[in-house]
């Protein structure tokens, strides 16, 4: 909290022992360093909305089959998050959080042969919301080399 950063805190890190943690910072660098052209990261934890530290801009969405070859086209580095900067709920339907049900519901449920990150979101924010005390994100992870584009999800 004095540094005002962000850590990840792995299921075995000796606890208050910053060494195994691992900072939002690091997280941001090896994003940003992988070649991937599109990279998702989906997190379910407290206070993981400060990875977004600083604003940034998003290509809005377009049911069009231009807007999926446009957004494919350009690197995208998003994060969608169960939260912002508030502890999250682990307890809710069938075994999982709130955030994972509706997440896993959304992905379940989402109509049509292409749908990008924006479509998944919607689908996943007003439950999630409505049904827990955090909200869930999604943003372009600043400075990792986001370019507009979107992870687009292919039904099989």
């Amino acid at each position: 909290k004095q540094l005002n950063k962000g850590y990840w805190i792995p299921v075995n890190a000796i606890e208050r022992s910053t060494s195994q943690y691992i900072s939002n910072s690091d997280i941001q660098t090896l994003i940003g360093g992988m070649p991937a052209k599109h990279v998702l990261l989906v997190t379910d934890a407290c206070f993981a909305g400060d990875l977004f530290r600083g604003s940034v801009e998003m290509l809005p969405y377009e049911n069009t089959p231009n807007y999926f070859k446009n957004v494919a086209k350009r690197k995208s580095r998003k994060a969608l998050t169960s939260g912002g900067l508030e502890p999250v709920m682990d307890g809710g339907a069938e075994g999982h959080s709130v955030f994972a049900y509706y997440l896993l519901k959304a992905l379940a449920t989402t109509e049509g042969k292409f749908f990008d990150t924006y479509q998944l979101f919607d689908k996943l924010r007003i439950p999630v919301a409505n049904n827990s005390e955090q909200i869930p994100e999604l943003q372009a992870i600043k400075n990792t080399g986001d370019e507009g584009g979107q992870f687009v999800f292919v039904r099989k």
